[in-house]
This record gives C-alpha cells, sequence and structure tokens, in this order.
C-alpha cells in the first residue's frame, strides 16, 4: 500500500450479538475477572476507560449539585448522546430492531460497568470455573499460595 496507507474491508458476518437471561452472579464474576485481569495486562488501556463512563460521571454530578437543573441538563445530554450512539449502533451496523424495548437498561449497565471498573482496583483475586485465583502483575493467574485447589 501506498504511503502506509491501510485498507478497510467490512464483515458481511453479523456479530451474533444476542441477549438472554444469564445468572447476576457470574455475570458479576465474569466481569471483575476480565476487568482485574485487563487491568493487570494492560493497565494503562485499562486505565483509559476512565474517559469512557459518561453516564456515571453525570450520574455523580446531578447528586453533587444537590440535583439541580444544571446537573439534571447534564444528565439528560449525556444519555441523549449515549442513547442515540447505542441506537445507531444497534440499527445500522448489527440490523438490531429489538433495542428500543430494552434502551432504558442502557443506563443501568453503564452505571455497572463503571462499578466493577472501580471494584476492579480494589483487589487481585478472582473466580474462575470456581476457584479462587489471584491475578498477578503480569496478568497470569495463580492459585494463591497455601492453597492447593
Amino acid at each position: 500500500m501506498p504511503l502506509g496507507l491501510i485498507s478497510m474491508a467490512s464483515s458481511t458476518h453479523d456479530g451474533g450479538g444476542s441477549i438472554h437471561a444469564i445468572d447476576r452472579a457470574p455475570m458479576l464474576a465474569r466481569d471483575l475477572r476480565w476487568c482485574r485481569t485487563t487491568r493487570a495486562s494492560r493497565p494503562l488501556g485499562h486505565f483509559g476507560l476512565v474517559f469512557t463512563f459518561g453516564t456515571a460521571y453525570a450520574v455523580l454530578s446531578l447528586i453533587t449539585s444537590g440535583l439541580s437543573a444544571a446537573g439534571w441538563t447534564c444528565l439528560a445530554w449525556v444519555l441523549a448522546v449515549r442513547l442515540s450512539i447505542a441506537c445507531a449502533g444497534a440499527f445500522s451496523c448489527m440490523g438490531d430492531r429489538e433495542l428500543p424495548r430494552r434502551l432504558w437498561l442502557l443506563p443501568l449497565r453503564d452505571l455497572l460497568s463503571f462499578t466493577v471498573w472501580v471494584a476492579g482496583y480494589m483487589g487481585r483475586s478472582v473466580t474462575w470455573r470456581g476457584r479462587r485465583l489471584e491475578v498477578l502483575r503480569n496478568g497470569v493467574l495463580r492459585v494463591p499460595p497455601g492453597r492447593n485447589t
């Protein structure tokens, strides 16, 4: 390719994304495991997620402003942008026409993701396949010392 330009092509494969019922405890354990292993293996990239939690920051702004009009306006704008981007991606990229029925869940998931991200900095242990493991600084999982299982 001339001048180091990159060529891109769209996939004809749909991502196969679907929403299905899942138990909350295993989902949270999985999210926390992913969060802590990513934090260990790619610390700068993981910390960079700090810029992706607009919904959580808008809610915090609303609370710290004493539920002021400015706080509500901030939250409304952040949610409008967040939900618009989600709809655009769901409709144009995934062909998902079911999203409007579940759109109210997106801010809840955003807040949950922020909570898991913060919790990712509060420890190094994870649960994987029913086993308690320790995440080393290089991202390797190991059985904690003194445990045989």
